[in-house]
């Protein structure tokens, strides 16, 4: 791979995109494999595959904090790439982690990443329902508006009064 430079979130064997590198190969870039000349239809049934999403779900769980904000960086790259059962499984492990999450910036990063895959509306309540054990007073305040998002959008009957639920786009992540 000389001379090109490949995202480190990805896995060593990340798939090639449509493009060619100049010398008839693909050249690769940090996106899940996608045939060139793809019908409507064929477009329309997206997935990153079962490789790509054992990497997340091993990364998800590693025992290294780097290596979880890298998967939840990947998941907000690849968000309009997942099939509802990648998203549906992707949700439901990126709530389980934050519910025992014990690095504040991992658990901001997955908070991040469920924000981002909520907005493809493939997954469930019962998909994030772990998050309901998620102690409100262990989040950093600037980070309590991604759980309150989810919290709102997902588990109103939860709220005081449910007749002020509003819906409103997922809290964007600045710059960090």
């Amino acid at each position: 791979m000389r001379g090109r430079r490949r995202r480190a979130c990805l896995p060593a064997y990340a798939a090639p995109v449509n493009s060619t590198g100049g010398n008839g190969r693909p050249a690769v870039t940090g996106r899940p494999f996608r045939h060139t000349g793809a019908t409507a239809a064929a477009a329309a049934s997206r997935s990153i595959g079962d490789e790509h999403l054992l990497a997340l779900t091993r990364n998800l769980t590693s025992e290294s904090a780097k290596d979880r904000e890298r998967a939840c960086e990947t998941i907000c790259d690849w968000v309009r790439s997942f099939d509802r059962r990648e998203a549906r499984t992707l949700a439901s492990l990126l709530a389980s982690a934050a519910a025992l999450e014990q690095d504040a910036d991992c658990l901001e990063s997955e908070l991040n990443a469920l924000g981002e895959l909520s907005a493809t509306g493939l997954f469930d309540a019962e998909d994030i329902a772990a998050l309901r054990r998620l102690p409100r007073e262990s989040i950093r305040p600037a980070d309590v508006e991604h759980l309150d998002y989810l919290m709102e959008e997902y588990f109103p009957q939860q709220r005081e009064d449910p007749t002020t639920v509003t819906r409103r786009p997922p809290p964007s992540s600045g710059p960090r």
